[in-house]
C-alpha cells in the first residue's frame, strides 16, 4: 500500500529538529550525472521561512554542497551545486516553481529532476512541468562531491539546517512515497509512476522509502534492496496519513439496478473507461455477503487511455428478494480506494399478497412419485425459511392412493387458511414432501 501513513515532522528548529539521516553509500555520492528525487507533501505553512524537503547540501557553503529541494512561502526550489567550481551561489543551477495554493489543496506531488546531458534543472509538481532552469555561464555538466564523506543525505532537513538559525527550518508537515533516482525520467513516467506503487526493482532506483512503518519505529525500510536505511531523528515518525489517491477509471452504469422476475440467470454488463494519460491495470472481484451468486471474467484488465473495456458478469440465484453484492474495481498495484460499483437487484415472484393471511382454497399437486402430501415447505422474502405443517384433520386428501409409476397425475387437496407473519411482500409456495406409502 501506499497510503494510509507517512513521515511526519512536528518540531522543526533547534536541537529538537525532527529528519530523517539516509544511510550513505558511495552510491549515493557518485549520483553526479542523473538525479530525481520525487515525493508526497503536505506542508504546514512557516512563514519567510526555508524549510528542506531533502537533500545532500552544506554545511559550509560550497564544499559539501550537491543538491537540495526546499520550500519558501509559495515556493518550491531545486537548487544544485558544480562540481569543483566553488564560486558560491553563482555557480549554482536553480528552478522556482511557484504554487500559489501550496498549503490549500492538499497532497502535492513533488520531483526534482536534472541530467547532465541538458545541465537543466526541473521540477514538477503534481505530474506537470512547472520551472526548468540552466546556468548558462556555469553549466552543470557534473554534481559537486561532497568534501566530508561522512555527511548523510537527509530527509525533512539538509546539513545546510544551522548554517542560518534565523531563515533555515525542518520541514514541517508530512511526506510520503519518498523516491531517489540515478537517473532523470521522462515527464510522463513522472505524471504516471505518481500515483502507483512501484516494486522497488525498476532500472535506476536508488531509494524507496514508502513510510508505511509503524508510529514506533526507529527506522525506515529501502524498499529497492540496496539498504540505504532512514534513520528517524528526535522523533520523527510515521503516522497516520489522510492522503488519497483519485480513481483515474469510470465505471458505467455507475450502479446497476435491476428486478428479476423468476429469473434464475442474468447477464450484467459494465463498461470502464481509463481517464489518466497513462492506462490502468485493474483488479476485478465480487463483495457483499452475496458475493457468490456472481462469476466474472478474468481478474485482471488492462486499459487504454480514452477506451471503453466491458466485461460481462454472470448472476445465478433462486434467492427471493433483495441481492446484496457489488463489484470493485481495484488498481493492481493496490494503490489507492477500489471503484464501487452497487449492484442493486431484487428478485421476485408472480405470487403476491399483501395480506398477514394467504388463503388457498385448492393446492394442485402433480407427483412424480406415489405417496401423501403431508408437509409444505415454504420460503419467506427469500431468506427467512418457515416450515409449518398443516393441521392433517383438516386437510382432505383423495380417498385412494394415487398411483404414479406410470405417468405423473394431479393430486387434489384441499388446504385450510395458513395465517403467516411475513416480513415483506410475497411468500412462495417452493416444495411438497411426499410420505411413502
Amino acid at each position: 500500500e501506499c497510503v494510509g501513513h507517512a513521515l511526519t515532522i512536528a518540531i522543526t528548529q533547534d536541537k529538537g529538529a525532527q529528519y530523517v539521516d539516509v544511510d550513505m553509500s558511495y552510491r549515493i555520492y557518485r549520483m553526479d550525472t542523473a538525479l530525481t528525487f520525487e515525493a508526497w507533501i503536505a506542508p504546514q505553512r512557516q512563514p519567510g521561512k526555508i524549510q528542506y524537503i531533502a537533500g545532500l547540501w552544506g554545511p559550509n557553503k560550497d564544499n559539501n554542497d550537491q543538491w537540495v529541494l526546499y520550500v519558501q512561502d509559495t515556493k518550491i526550489i531545486f537548487a544544485l551545486s558544480k562540481d569543483n567550481s566553488y564560486k558560491g551561489e553563482s555557480d549554482n543551477t536553480i528552478a522556482i516553481a511557484s504554487v500559489p495554493n501550496l498549503y490549500t489543496n492538499g497532497w502535492r506531488h513533488v520531483a526534482a529532476v536534472w541530467d547532465a546531458m541538458s545541465t537543466a534543472a526541473r521540477v514538477y509538481v503534481d505530474g506537470i512541468l512547472l520551472a526548468s532552469a540552466t546556468n548558462p555561464l556555469y553549466p552543470c555538466n557534473r554534481l559537486h562531491t561532497p568534501e566530508d564523506r561522512l555527511l548523510p543525505m537527509q530527509i525533512g532537513s539538509c546539513n545546510a539546517l544551522y548554517d542560518d538559525t534565523l531563515r533555515h527550518r525542518a520541514f514541517h508537515g508530512q511526506i510520503d512515497e519518498i523516491r531517489l533516482w540515478h537517473r532523470a525520467p521522462s515527464g510522463q513516467e513522472i505524471a504516471c509512476q505518481r500515483i502507483i506503487s512501484l516494486s522497488g526493482n525498476e532500472p535506476g532506483f536508488e531509494l524507496y522509502y514508502r513510510c508505511n512503518e509503524a508510529p514506533s519505529a526507529q527506522l525506515l525500510c529501502d524498499a529497492t534492496g540496496n539498504n540505504h536505511i532512514g534513520l528517524l531523528r528526535s522523533g520523527a515518525a510515521c503516522d497516520t496519513s489522510l492522503r488519497t489517491i483519485p480513481n483515474t477509471y469510470t465505471a458505467s452504469p455507475a450502479v446497476v439496478t435491476a428486478t428479476l422476475i423468476c429469473t434464475e440467470d442474468t447477464t450484467i454488463t459494465i463498461t470502464l473507461t481509463d481517464t489518466s494519460a497513462c492506462g490502468d491495470r485493474v483488479m476485478l472481484s465480487a463483495y457483499g455477503p452475496d458475493a457468490g451468486l456472481f462469476k466474472l471474467p478474468p481478474a485482471t484488465l488492462t486499459l487504454a487511455q480514452g477506451v471503453q473495456a466491458t466485461f460481462t458478469v454472470q448472476m445465478h440465484s433462486d434467492l427471493i428478494g433483495s441481492v446484496s453484492a457489488g463489484i470493485a474495481v481495484a488498481n493492481a498495484n493496490s494503490c489507492g480506494n477500489p471503484l464501487y460499483v452497487p449492484l442493486n437487484i431484487q428478485r421476485t415472484t408472480e405470487l403476491i399478497y399483501s395480506v398477514g393471511k394467504l388463503k388457498l382454497d385448492t393446492l394442485h399437486i402433480q407427483a412424480h412419485s406415489q405417496g401423501w402430501a403431508t408437509q409444505f415447505h415454504t420460503m419467506l422474502s427469500g431468506r427467512r425459511e418457515m416450515n409449518f405443517q398443516p393441521n392433517i384433520s383438516q386437510v382432505q386428501f383423495p380417498a385412494t392412493r394415487v398411483d404414479t409409476t406410470a405417468q405423473p397425475q394431479t393430486v387434489t387437496i384441499n388446504v385450510p387458511d395458513i395465517t403467516v407473519n411475513p416480513d415483506g411482500d410475497y411468500i412462495q409456495i417452493d416444495s411438497v414432501t411426499f410420505d411413502p406409502e
